[in-house]
């Protein structure tokens, strides 16, 4: 009986045997693992579904064709505040500057969100309407291989009951074959159904969304840094003119208190010796 169970190895499932006849043998159905692997496909395809859900759902898709990305509206935000502020300030010129990078990192974020949807979105359904969709259509490839292995061996059976003449002996040999090459592409068949091979697909593609994700956080935080820096060197230039110009403000203060004292001080001493002088009189 030729079928796949616990028992075989794939190597054995792949390799065909010298004799693929078997003299009263059952018919080849196929076991139960098929019916299990069925449901675990369905499983399979719920999964990959749920994938694209959550994906979709991270980049928050809006079907205008006009939609921006949050950080490029964030990016337009900090720039007509900067303009509020003044060029010539330097907290106008930081969100000035700010701005541009955020509608920078808003562009890469929206070509990020297309690399991921060819790369990704698209072979999760690929896998879901070409791999899993095709399962049945695997499964009757099987079923009508088998019958045509089964037919193979009847043929042999009903030949060897003959006188093996040379005519015989061909015809042997070709139904042989035959049912030799029947049994090949079943054990091909069987093996894409029970292999990891879709999960060693999907792995890759996993590994290959993960580099995308490194590639644009990298990009992402190499800008931040770089404004960062330049932000970080506004503010020290800006703490030190504010400093510069507190001093300045500070001796201003002194010098008008000081000479107010003095002319305050003046204006008793001359009252002191305008009565002094009136009492004289």
């Amino acid at each position: 009986m030729l079928s796949v169970d616990d028992s075989n190895s794939l190597s054995d499932i792949v390799q065909p045997s010298k004799k693929v006849y078997m003299v009263n043998s059952k018919r080849t159905t196929l076991n139960d693992d098929f019916d299990k692997m069925e449901i675990k496909i369905k499983n399979i395809r719920e999964l990959y579904q749920s994938l694209i859900k959550c994906t979709l759902q991270y980049f928050k898709e809006l079907d205008s064709k006009f939609r921006k990305s949050s950080i490029s509206i964030l990016g337009q935000g900090f720039i007509k505040t900067g303009y509020g502020f003044g060029k010539d300030t330097t907290v106008g010129q930081v969100l000035m500057s700010l701005g541009e990078v955020e509608r920078e990192l808003g562009e890469s974020s929206l070509e990020f969100e297309e690399k991921i949807k060819e790369t990704w979105i698209k072979k999760l359904e690929q896998y879901i309407h070409v791999d899993i969709n095709n399962a049945n259509y695997i499964k009757r490839n099987l079923e009508r291989h088998m019958q045509q292995y089964d037919n193979s061996r009847s043929k042999l059976r009903k030949l060897q009951n003959k006188i093996p003449t040379e005519k015989v002996l061909k015809k042997m040999e070709m139904e042989e074959e035959k049912a030799n090459l029947e049994k090949l592409k079943f054990n091909r068949l069987a093996l894409r159904m029970i292999c990891n091979e879709t999960q060693d697909a999907i792995l890759v593609d996993i590994m290959n969304f993960v580099r995308l994700q490194k590639k644009y956080y990298q990009e992402c935080a190499s800008k931040l840094e770089l404004i960062l820096k330049d932000i970080t060197e506004s503010h020290k230039t800006n703490r030190w003119n504010a400093i510069r110009d507190n001093k300045i403000g500070i001796q201003a203060y002194i010098c008008k208190k000081y000479t107010a004292k003095n002319l305050d001080e003046l204006s008793v001493k001359i009252g002191q010796k305008v009565i002094i002088i009136n009492q004289g009189i």
